[in-house]
């Protein structure tokens, strides 16, 4: 089942383990759904990172990516609010972190997203991969 802790008081090698098995189940998925397979990003659980964690990334080639625009969804599941203050909040190049919703489990968080994603259309405001966001960031360096 899920398991949602910090990862930052592990020791390299149980950080290793996690990342190289999270990873692993990422690449499978996208050999299911027919997409390349790659693996770029990386966000510390929680927003904790330590050394250990940065060691980590760096040997397997990840990037931490952390928000600027949350809504506290796993506690908060006013799904107005959660919409409307990430769409709201959101700025030109900001990340937007939603925790996934899946059946029975944080289903709050697919109208939060799509009330977000309205709002950020009503604001202008065009979604993007962080890879986009990446890439588009090193062209204008």
């Amino acid at each position: 089942g899920l398991v949602d802790r910090p990862y930052h008081k592990d020791p390299k090698a149980d950080v290793e383990v996690a990342v190289g098995e999270c990873s692993d189940t990422i690449r499978r998925l996208q050999r299911m759904a027919g997409v390349p397979e790659e693996v770029r990003w990386f966000r510390a659980p929680h927003g904790r990172m330590s050394v250990a964690m940065e060691e980590v990334l760096e040997a397997q080639g990840l990037r931490n990516v952390m928000c600027d625009t949350y809504a506290c969804c796993p506690v908060v599941q006013d799904v107005d609010f959660i919409g409307r203050f990430l769409g709201n909040q959101a700025r030109d190049g900001s990340v937007i972190l939603i925790h996934m919703p899946e059946k029975g489990f944080r289903e709050w968080c697919f109208d939060g997203l799509r009330r977000c994603l309205e709002r950020l259309r009503e604001r202008g405001l065009r979604v993007v991969t962080v890879g986009e966001l990446s890439s588009r960031a090193a062209q204008t360096a």
